[in-house]
């Protein structure tokens, strides 16, 4: 197996992981003067995913383009579009995690992404020799909560390959 192929491995924990911070605030709906606030899921809010490797024998690895955007700043396919799409039945099916086709369309964008970085000689080299406590996916979500007093809400967190690929 290869860095790359490791890569999209643990990209499916990470993917479940992720979406239940944004899948809990969807469904936390305030009432402020009898008024029920929902969060704003739209074309507006980010998916920013950065990859961090580490290898075994400390060689360093240029991480400053190792960013995917899969959200509203993203030249590939929004996976914001298709959650905003999805909120409306996030919690009748009982299980806010699975959203498939965001899983689907964050994948597309990573192979998209990888393919492009391909000419990178340690997406090549032998998984063995990741570090896989160090190595990580590091998400931040930006949604917006009150687009027209400008107000948003981040997550981010750092999802370690070790854990990732642990616990499938």
């Amino acid at each position: 197996m290869t860095v790359k192929e490791k890569i999209m491995e643990a990209l499916g924990g990470a993917i479940k992981d992720a979406s239940r911070p944004m899948a809990f605030a969807l469904s936390d709906s305030t009432v402020i003067d009898g008024v029920s606030q929902a969060v704003e899921v739209n074309m507006h809010c980010e998916f920013d995913w950065s990859i961090n490797l580490e290898f075994k024998d400390g060689s360093p690895v240029d991480h400053d383009d190792f960013y995917i955007q899969c959200g509203s700043g993203s030249d590939r396919i929004n996976a914001i579009d298709e959650l905003a799409e999805a909120t409306g039945s996030v919690w009748s099916d009982g299980e806010p995690e699975m959203w498939p086709e965001v899983y689907n369309l964050v994948k597309e964008n990573f192979d998209s992404f990888l393919n492009e970085k391909d000419d990178r000689n340690f997406l090549h080299q032998p998984a063995e020799e990741l570090d896989l406590k160090k190595s990580n996916f590091f998400i931040t979500i930006y949604e917006v909560i009150d687009d027209g007093a400008d107000v948003w809400r981040y997550h981010w967190k750092a999802y370690y390959f070790h854990d990732l690929l642990k616990s499938q």
